[in-house]
C-alpha cells in the first residue's frame, strides 16, 4: 500500500509539473497585485482542492482559472500562485497542505516553529549566520544548531533540517520533523505543530513567496533556465521616504517585504534595545486589525499591551491620557498612534498629544518611543512636525508601501526614524537583516519604479473621496432625511499634509428594522454597490492606482482580530460602519456619484424607505 501511496503521488507531482506551463500562460490579471475581492474567499485548502480538480477534469484557460475565486483577500496572506506553489510541495512530500507554506524570508519559517516549541536546527551549509542566531536566542527563542543530525531525536525538541536547497530541488527530510529551505516550510502531521499558529505567524509576521518569485520557482519545475532581474538603485527611493516622512536622521530607510513585518522588527529592537526591560506598548483599540494581533503576538513576559478608545465622539489625546496615566511598571513605553486612524480618520492636535506624551515620560520617568503609522498619508512629513515641537523624543515613522507608494503592485514596508531615535534604527537593521525579512528584488524594483509622484496621486486621492463623500451625504439625507458624517480628515488635516483618500461611516437606521437588519446593513451597502464591478470593489486596503473604489466593513474584515466590544463601541443605532478607499481617478466619477445614488435608494428601499430613527 506504501509503494501504491508512493507512485500515485509521483504520477500526481508530474502531472502538476506537466500543468505548469498552461497555467502561467493563462494566469488571469485578477490573480496579480496585492488585493483580491473579498465576498467570496475559498481559504488555501479548498482552493488547492479545486485547483487540482481542475488539472484532472478540464483544461486550464483564463476563464477557468478566474472560477476558481481566491484564496485569500490579501497578497500578505496568502495568494492563489503562492497556494498553487505550496499544493506543488504538499503533493511532493504528501502531506496536507496546511503543513506547507512559502515564506519571503528564509528564516521566518524557523520563527514560525520557535513560536510554539523548542528546535535542534541541522543546517546544511552556512545558511543560518551567527548574528542570526544570537538575535533569535536574544528574542527567547530555544534554538540549538547543529551540524550533524544526532543519533537520536532529542527529547522535548523539533528535529529540522535547515537545507540551502533551492526551492526548485526540495530536498529529502527523511528523519526530521520538519524541513525549511529557501523560504519554503514543510512539517510532518504527526510533530505536533499548530497549522493554524503557523499561518497566523506567516499572515502578520512576514508575507508568502512574492508572485513574480513564485513565478520563477514554478517555471523552475519545469526545467526551464530563470534569470532574476537586475537590483536597481534604491538610493532615490529610501531619499523619497525620508523626505516624505520629514526626517533627517543619517540612518536611512528601512524597507520590508510588507508592513507588518517592519512593526514586527521594530518591537523586537525595543526588546534588544532594553534587554533588561519589560516593554509596553500602547495603542488604539480599534486599530488596524493586522497591527493589533501583530502585537498580542509579542505579548510575552517581557511585552506588555495597553490600549486607548478612539471611537466615536472619544477625544484622542485625552483617551491616550487616561491610558498613560493607567500604565504601571518602569519598562519603555512606545505609543504607537495611526494618524490618521483607522477607521475613524481622526489626527490629534499634535502639540497637545505631545504635550502629553512629554508630561507622561516626566512624571513616570520612564523611556518613551512614538511610532506613527502614516500609511494613510505617507506625504505627511510627521517626523518634521513631531521635531518643530520636542526634539529628544525618540520617533519613527511606519508605512506599509502596498498602497499608494507602489500604487497597489507589491507588497512593502519601511521604517523611517528621526535622530533621536538612531540607535533604535540601528537595531531595527539588524533584526531585519538577522530575520531576512527585507523584500526580494522583483519588490524592491516596482518601488523603484512607482514612488516618484505618490505626492500627487494622494492628494489627487484625496480630492476624489471628498467630492463623491458631499455626493454620499447629500444621497443618505434625501433618502432619510437625516444629515450622516463622514469619518473623514477635515480640510485643515488635509492641508497639514494628512490627504487619507479614505473614510467611514455609519448608515442611519432604518425605521423598526430588526436587530439583524441593521447588523447586515452596512455589509448590504457594499453588496449592492459592488455590482457595478467596473468601479467597485469589496475590497481591503486602499490608495491602489487601479480606477476601483474599494468597499469594505471593518469590522468583517480590517478588524477581524478587534475585540467584539471595541468593535461595537463604533456601531450606532445598531449599524456598523462601511469604509470607502478611493483610487487617483475613476473611470467616470458621475457614474460612480450615480451608483452611490442608486445604492442609497436600492439598500433603504430593501427595508421600506426613508422613516429612519432619529
Amino acid at each position: 500500500n506504501r509503494l501504491d501511496n508512493s507512485r500515485r503521488e509521483i504520477m500526481a507531482t508530474e502531472s502538476f509539473v506537466a500543468a505548469i506551463p498552461a497555467l502561467l500562460e493563462a494566469v488571469p490579471p485578477s490573480w496579480y497585485g496585492t488585493t483580491f475581492p473579498n465576498l467570496d474567499l475559498k481559504s488555501r485548502e479548498v482552493f488547492s482542492a479545486s485547483y487540482l480538480e481542475l488539472l484532472s477534469s478540464s483544461a486550464i484557460s483564463p476563464s477557468s482559472l478566474d472560477e476558481l475565486g481566491h484564496a485569500e483577500d490579501y497578497f500578505r496572506v496568502a495568494t492563489n500562485l503562492s497556494t498553487i506553489l505550496e499544493t506543488y510541495y504538499s503533493l511532493h512530500y504528501s502531506v496536507s497542505l496546511p503543513h506547507v507554506l512559502t515564506f519571503r524570508s528564509k528564516v521566518m519559517p524557523l520563527v514560525a516553529l520557535l513560536r510554539q516549541t523548542p528546535l535542534t536546527v541541522v543546517q546544511e551549509g552556512k545558511v543560518l549566520d551567527q548574528k542570526c542566531q544570537k538575535v533569535l536566542k536574544s528574542l527567547g527563542c530555544d534554538l540549538k544548531v547543529v551540524s550533524k543530525r544526532p543519533k537520536s531525536k532529542p527529547a522535548g525538541r523539533l528535529l529540522v533540517l535547515f537545507s540551502s536547497a533551492s526551492a526548485s530541488a526540495p530536498p529529502s527530510f527523511e528523519g526530521y520533523d520538519a524541513v525549511v529551505f529557501d523560504g519554503v516550510l514543510v512539517f510532518r502531521e504527526d510533530c505536533g505543530v499548530d497549522t493554524k499558529e503557523t499561518f497566523r505567524t506567516r499572515k502578520r509576521m512576514s508575507s508568502p513567496l512574492s508572485t513574480p518569485r513564485c513565478v520563477e520557482v514554478l517555471d523552475e519545475l519545469t526545467g526551464k533556465q530563470v534569470t532574476s532581474p537586475a537590483a536597481q538603485s534604491t538610493s532615490a527611493l529610501l531619499a523619497h521616504l525620508q523626505s516624505m516622512s520629514g526626517s533627517s536622521c543619517p540612518t536611512q530607510p528601512l524597507v520590508f517585504s510588507s508592513g507588518l513585518p517592519s512593526l514586527n522588527a521594530y518591537y523586537a529592537s525595543l526588546l534588544l534595545l532594553y534587554p533588561a526591560d519589560t516593554v509596553t506598548a500602547v495603542m488604539a483599540s480599534t486599530a488596524y486589525g493586522g497591527s493589533s494581533e501583530l502585537t498580542d503576538l509579542n505579548v510575552g513576559s517581557r511585552f506588555n499591551k495597553a490600549t486607548f478608545a478612539i471611537q466615536g465622539d472619544s477625544d484622542y489625546v485625552e483617551s491616550v491620557k487616561t491610558t498613560l496615566s493607567q500604565l504601571s511598571g518602569t519598562g519603555p513605553v512606545v505609543v504607537f498612534c495611526e494618524f490618521p486612524s483607522n477607521p475613524d480618520m481622526k489626527v490629534p492636535d499634535l502639540n497637545a498629544f505631545l504635550k502629553t506624551v512629554h508630561d507622561f515620560k516626566s512624571s513616570s520617568g520612564r523611556e518613551v518611543h512614538l511610532l506613527v503609522d502614516t500609511t494613510f498619508a505617507p506625504p505627511s512629513k510627521v517626523l518634521d512636525k513631531i521635531g518643530a515641537v520636542t526634539s529628544t523624543l525618540p520617533a519613527c515613522a511606519f508605512i506599509s508601501l502596498s498602497k499608494s507608494v507602489s500604487r497597489g503592485l507589491t507588497c512593502a514596508g519601511c521604517i523611517v526614524g528621526n535622530k533621536a531615535a538612531s540607535k533604535l534604527m540601528v537595531k531595527v537593521s539588524e533584526v531585519r537583516n538577522a530575520l531576512d525579512t527585507q523584500g526580494d528584488v522583483h519588490q524592491s524594483n516596482i518601488l523603484c519604479e512607482n514612488h516618484e509622484g505618490v505626492e500627487t496621486r494622494v492628494k489627487e486621492a484625496y480630492e476624489l473621496a471628498f467630492r463623491v463623500g458631499e455626493v454620499l451625504k447629500a444621497s443618505v439625507k434625501e433618502v432619510t432625511g437625516v444629515d450622516m458624517p463622514l469619518n473623514f480628515v477635515t480640510p485643515q488635516n488635509a492641508e497639514d499634509g494628512f490627504t487619507s483618500s479614505t473614510y467611514s461611516f455609519n448608515l442611519p437606521p432604518p425605521a423598526n428594522a430588526t436587530a439583524a437588519r441593521l447588523a447586515a446593513l452596512a455589509q448590504d451597502f457594499v453588496d449592492v454597490l459592488q455590482k457595478d464591478k467596473v468601479n467597485f470593489k469589496p475590497c481591503v486596503s486602499f490608495g491602489q492606482d487601479n480606477k476601483l473604489v474599494y468597499l469594505t466593513v471593518p469590522a468583517t474584515s480590517t478588524q477581524g482580530a478587534i475585540k467584539e466590544e471595541d468593535k461595537a463601541q463604533q456601531a450606532k443605532g445598531g449599524v456598523q460602519l462601511t469604509r470607502f478607499s478611493f483610487p487617483v481617478s475613476v473611470g467616470d466619477v458621475e457614474v460612480v456619484e450615480e451608483g452611490i445614488r442608486r445604492g442609497v435608494k436600492e439598500v433603504y428601499g430593501v427595508s421600506g424607505g426613508g422613516c429612519v430613527i432619529s
